[in-house]
């Protein structure tokens, strides 16, 4: 007979998979898609506070208070970074997407940061 009452999952598969999805389903580890989130609102907060601004005059349509506080100054990191803009023309940190374009995030050790690429 089939116990109706019993709400239970039978999962199989390699211990190290199961532990990660075991703290998934328990809520012990914070995902990183919701980091990744909540990392975004509050980098999208701060430049419209003035607390990060770009380091040259910039427009941004979509959300012209983001950019409205002006220019910032130029920090030795937003150098490092624009140095691996001219090298890398293909990687940038925001980039509005032509029709057809797909934008995929992607970032590597030792980069100023997660970058969008525009493929």
């Amino acid at each position: 007979m089939a116990e109706w009452c019993r709400n239970r999952f039978e999962i199989t598969g390699k211990s190290v998979c199961l532990d990660v999805l075991i703290q998934w389903i328990e809520g012990n580890d914070a995902s990183r898609y919701r980091h990744a989130i909540q990392q975004s609102i509050l980098l999208f907060l701060a430049g419209c506070a003035g607390i990060l601004k770009p380091v040259r005059t910039e427009t941004y349509p979509p959300y012209p208070g983001l950019v409205s506080h002006g220019a910032g100054p130029t920090t030795v990191a937003s150098q490092a970074w624009e140095v691996a803009e001219h090298e890398q023309p293909q990687l940038c940190l925001i980039r509005d997407t032509q029709p057809g374009e797909r934008a995929m995030a992607s970032a590597s050790v030792g980069s100023p940061g997660p970058v969008v690429k525009i493929v």
